[in-house]
């Protein structure tokens, strides 16, 4: 477990972007970028390796700056304190749908399917985690997987080839 005692963020849960963030409300869009670059350096897993990976710290960070980036998801949060219309989705779900990079199927390794399990391919992170995405997700159309470790969200790049069997007619 991480010693906590002088943390900031371990003492506020707070999901307010401007506290997360630790800057006045005011605060232009670099200073948003600085403050999130500065914090992303004491919470980030490859910077701190005493920091579990996943930790809840660099979750409200990350979406912290991601809401006072966003003009419209800053709006909608000033508005009513919700990043989002509907206030349903998840931050993963969130997360989702905004990938940061696109990473070929031929890059990720492939793991045939065993007794008990299917077939799935995996991807190393940055953070050491893996990216996992099933054939059975694949062939559902899913092209966009999470990272176990960090969050981190990524779009899967493939085509879908049919199999054109000769059926003898």
């Amino acid at each position: 477990m991480t010693d906590t005692s002088s943390d900031p963020m371990s003492n506020s849960p707070s999901t307010d972007p401007w506290d997360v963030l630790q800057i006045p409300r005011h605060a232009s869009r670099e200073e948003i970028k600085r403050a999130y670059r500065r914090l992303l350096l004491i919470y980030h897993p490859d910077k701190q390796s005493t920091l579990e990976k996943g930790d809840e710290r660099l979750i409200r960070l990350t979406e912290a700056y991601r809401v006072l980036m966003d003009p419209e998801a800053r709006e909608s949060y000033e508005r009513g304190g919700n990043a989002h219309a509907d206030g349903k989705q998840s931050p993963a779900e969130r997360r989702a749908r905004n990938p940061t990079r696109t990473i070929s199927l031929d890059a990720f390794t492939y793991h045939p399917s065993g007794s008990s399990s299917e077939s799935y391919y995996t991807h190393p992170c940055r953070c050491s985690g893996m990216f996992t995405i099933t054939e059975r997700e694949l062939e559902d159309g899913v092209d966009i997987v999470g990272c176990e470790g960090c969050g981190e969200w990524v779009g899967v790049g493939y085509e879908v080839v049919e199999d054109s069997e000769d059926e003898g007619t």
